[in-house]
C-alpha cells in the first residue's frame, strides 16, 4: 500500500469514529428499572419479666426446737406494663407462705457486736423481754448514748404491749438513779434483787422465750462501746425456758421499788 492509500484509510477511520460518536451521543440514556423487594415481616416472641419482692416479717410462729415457720409472703406487685423494642414487662400480685429453718446454737458476740445484735433483737421482739443486769447507766444528757437507745427500745416494746420486766442490782439503784426514774416513769416493771447482802452480777437478757444473751456486757457506755467484753447469743427454746425459770425465781424474790 502506497502512502496516499494509507493516508486515505486513516482518514476514513477517523471520520467513521466521529460519525459513530455523534450517533451514540444523540441517543437518550438507558435507565434500568430496579424492583425493590421488601423483607417479610418477622414476628418475635418477647420475653416476660416478673419481679419478686420477698418480705420476711420478724415474727416467728414455730415452737419446734430446730425449726420455725416465719409468717412470710412473697409479693409480686402488679404495676405498669412496659413495651419497648426488645422487652415486654408485666408485674403480677401473688402471696405465698414460706417455711425456713432457724438456726439453733450459740453465736459469739465480742465488744460492740453485743450491742448491735441485742438492739436488733429487742427492736424485733413481739412477745417478751426479761432483763437481769448488774449495772444500767441511763444518761439523759446524751440522747445517743447506746444505753439510752437500748432503754428506749425496751420502753417502746412495753408500750407495744410486750411482757417486759427488768431486775437490777443495788449498784444501779444507788449509783444510777436516773435509770430507775426513767423506767418507772415509763411504766416498765422494775425490781431490785432479793437483798443488799446478795450481789446480782448477772448480765442476762431473754427475748421471746427463745433468744438468750448472756456474758460480761453491762449496760454502760464503756461496756457497750469501749471495753473488751465477751457475751454469747443462745438460740434455743429449751435453754430459754430454763433461764426464764431462774429469772422468775429472782423476780418473785425481788424488792419492789
Amino acid at each position: 500500500m502506497n502512502a496516499r492509500a494509507l493516508a486515505l484509510a486513516c482518514l476514513l477511520l477517523v471520520i467513521g469514529a466521529l460519525i459513530g460518536y455523534s450517533i451514540s451521543a444523540s441517543k437518550p440514556p438507558v435507565y434500568h428499572t430496579v424492583t425493590a423487594t421488601l423483607l417479610s415481616t418477622t414476628t418475635k416472641t418477647l420475653e416476660l419479666f416478673i419481679t419478686l419482692i420477698q418480705t420476711l416479717p420478724t415474727t416467728i410462729t414455730g415452737t419446734a426446737e430446730r425449726t420455725a415457720t416465719w409468717v412470710s409472703t412473697v409479693t409480686i406487685t402488679r404495676a405498669v406494663t412496659t413495651i419497648s423494642t426488645t422487652t415486654f414487662t408485666t408485674t403480677y400480685v401473688v402471696t405465698k407462705p414460706v417455711t425456713v429453718t432457724v438456726a439453733v446454737g450459740v453465736d459469739l458476740l465480742v465488744d460492740k457486736d453485743y450491742y448491735y445484735a441485742l438492739l436488733s433483737f429487742l427492736s424485733r421482739a413481739n412477745r417478751s423481754i426479761y432483763i437481769i443486769m448488774y449495772a444500767v447507766k441511763y444518761d439523759p444528757s446524751e440522747p445517743d448514748d447506746p444505753v439510752n437507745i437500748l432503754l428506749y427500745t425496751v420502753v417502746n416494746a412495753y408500750k407495744r404491749g410486750l411482757d417486759v420486766k427488768v431486775l437490777v442490782d443495788d449498784v444501779t439503784f444507788s449509783s444510777y438513779s436516773e435509770t430507775i426514774d426513767y423506767l418507772k416513769s415509763s411504766g416498765v416493771p422494775i425490781r431490785l434483787d432479793k437483798s443488799k447482802s446478795i450481789t446480782t452480777h448477772a448480765k442476762l437478757v431473754i427475748v421471746d422465750d427463745r433468744y438468750v444473751f448472756v456474758g460480761s456486757h453491762n449496760w454502760t457506755e464503756s461496756a457497750l462501746i469501749h471495753n473488751h467484753e465477751v457475751s454469747v447469743l443462745i438460740v434455743s427454746d429449751t435453754v430459754a425456758q430454763q433461764v426464764e425459770e431462774y429469772f422468775n425465781m429472782l423476780w418473785s424474790e425481788g424488792r419492789a421499788i
